[in-house]
């Protein structure tokens, strides 16, 4: 019996009597080797796909086989990061690679059309609105970057790159989380009608938050050696690395955690926005024609506020392998909608603003208003 422990798991090998015999028969005394090979990258395909563990090889120095006892190799591991490893078929995540990459592809082109729209193109001085849609777009537009080049930079092996697009992506995310929050916090300065002056102090504020919150935190994980490889296991055998966080439990506080918070924001804010988008239809026949457009109102809204991002609650069960599709397909292409969202937005903008405009003429506010959407302010 060989036995072989570590750290989380052992490996308890018994070769039969039976092997043993064959193999020492006609000999006054044999030598079998046992090797453990623990450089999974010697074995990795073409798709950088590599064994899931180490490998065991077994030379007794004849050929055995057609054994009525068979070798037995038991393995022993912790399950104590299983739930955050994600298992899935090859098929699968060939699909969801080249879903993501083809989709982050568009979504970063059209994130720097927007970007260089705005700042090449535009004139006229922006709003509040188009500048947190901005800032938005720049963080999407990084983290679509370091995923495009995060599996090949993960290839090379070299653990302090790793480490470095890991952060950044890491960084990229929570930026874009926290501009989610803050867009639909711009949403209830509008419900709220603050005035013009207060905004734009609260606005300070919001750029801190949005870069420097994020930042303080990747800093802090970065000390803490929480970035490194991960692995995504398939079903069949073998792993394919990406560079991200190691630890579920920072995976879980930081990513999942925070985005429930803001979610839950979001979530109501676009509720708020939505009834009120039905009540103006409904006490303005005019507005009936313009079902169509109000219908792309919530899309947009939903895609800037970032609610498309929570299917991933319903990663569990049956239901994982669809949401990952779900997930992969909305949001691998939201750079696209923000692009359509920012192109299209003077004439979106017209459906949240009507009500505001009404109040306006009651004489109950003397204060400016700026489109939530719309670089154009409307003034009551």
């Amino acid at each position: 019996m060989v036995e072989e422990k570590q750290k989380h798991n052992a490996t308890v090998l018994q070769i039969s009597k039976e092997a043993l015999q064959m193999a020492v028969k006609g000999k006054n005394e044999t030598i079998f080797v046992v090797a453990v090979v623990k450089d999974r990258l010697l074995f990795q395909d073409k798709h950088n796909s590599s064994i899931s563990n180490e490998i065991i090889a077994i030379d007794m120095g004849v050929s055995i086989s057609n054994l009525k006892e068979p070798i037995s190799m038991t393995f022993y591991h912790s399950d104590s990061q299983s739930p955050y490893n994600t298992t899935i078929s090859a098929s699968t995540l060939k699909s969801l690679t080249y879903i993501s990459y083809i989709g982050c592809g568009i979504s970063f082109f059209f994130l720097a059309v927007v970007l260089f729209m705005h700042t090449m193109l535009r004139r006229a001085k922006s709003d509040t609105s188009t500048t947190i849609l901005i800032n938005l777009c720049a963080a999407l537009s990084l983290l679509n970057l370091t995923f495009l080049m995060n599996e090949w930079l993960s290839s090379m092996g070299n653990q302090v790159i790793c480490n470095i697009i890991a952060a950044t992506m890491h960084y990229s995310l929570l930026c874009t989380f926290t501009w989610f929050g803050i867009k639909a916090f711009y949403f209830y300065y509008l419900i709220i009608k603050l005035s013009t002056t207060e905004i734009k102090k609260i606005w300070m504020k919001m750029g801190a938050v949005g870069w420097g919150m994020p930042a303080v935190v990747v800093i802090i994980l970065g000390g803490l050696k929480k970035y490194g490889e991960y692995k995504i296991y398939k079903e069949e055998g073998g792993t394919v690395s990406m560079c991200w966080i190691t630890d579920p439990v920072v995976h879980y506080i930081t990513n999942i955690g925070y985005y429930a918070l803001v979610f839950s924001f979001t979530v109501v804010i676009f509720i708020v926005v939505s009834v009120k988008i039905f009540h103006m239809r409904k006490s303005n026949p005019r507005s009936a024609e313009g079902s169509k457009k109000n219908a792309f109102t919530l899309l947009g809204l939903a895609c800037v506020l970032g609610i498309t991002w929570g299917v991933m609650f319903f990663n569990v069960g049956p239901l994982q392998v669809p949401s990952f599709y779900v997930f992969t397909i909305l949001n691998s292409l939201q750079g696209f909608f923000i692009f359509l969202w920012y192109y299209n937005s003077s004439s979106a903008a017209k459906a949240i603003d009507q009500p505001s405009e009404k109040s306006s003429h009651s004489g109950i506010s003397n204060t400016t208003h700026c489109n939530p959407y719309d670089s154009t302010a409307s003034k009551s």
